[in-house]
């Protein structure tokens, strides 16, 4: 994995010109012999990725990309759509969900992810970036049980669509019970 924090929540930092002809050639120079011997390349950013993302995925042509921020910054699920291929980390909301959201948001989330990515493969659960400080210790935990819990293959459409309707009711409600 290489980490590059080149993007912030408004977008790139850098332009697309200066991507391509500063750094994309040491990219290259630094994942080309790893992948020559067979393995994986990961690019790491924050950010929103906009105009980046197709440097990185198409003219770079990584493995995979991590953490796939929420909040506005980027859409796991359009991701997904234009590179179904590749491999994807995060995107369980670690700015608004895991920090300010009940264990049951928190199990929400991650099914959802689970049900709409899960089936095609290619996804490594996990917080949106990290679980910092503010992160409370169930809200994580929740995220990994429910990981452990339903994103075995295969996945089990059907019984996510029937957790995350009690889930929903229950939370309109203000009624639920952890079972």
């Amino acid at each position: 994995m290489m980490g590059e924090d080149i993007c912030g929540s408004s977008g790139p930092i850098f332009s697309p010109n200066f991507l391509r002809e500063q750094a994309l050639p040491r990219w290259h120079w630094i994942m080309d012999p790893i992948k020559q011997k067979g393995l994986k390349f990961l690019f790491h950013t924050d950010g929103r990725y906009g105009a980046a993302l197709p440097i990185i995925m198409e003219e770079l042509n990584t493995d995979g990309l991590h953490p796939i921020e929420r909040n506005g910054c980027n859409n796991i699920f359009e991701i997904r759509n234009m590179y179904p291929q590749k491999l994807l980390f995060g995107n369980v909301c670690c700015e608004v969900t895991l920090p300010h959201g009940n264990i049951f948001d928190v199990e929400d989330e991650t099914l959802e992810l689970i049900l709409k990515i899960g089936p095609q493969g290619g996804i490594f659960l996990g917080s949106s970036s990290e679980v910092h400080d503010l992160v409370p210790p169930e809200n994580a935990a929740k995220m990994y049980e429910t990981v452990h819990e339903y994103g075995i293959n295969p996945i089990d459409i059907e019984s996510i669509r029937k957790r995350r309707y009690k889930i929903r009711n229950n939370l309109k409600t203000r009624k639920l019970q952890y079972e």
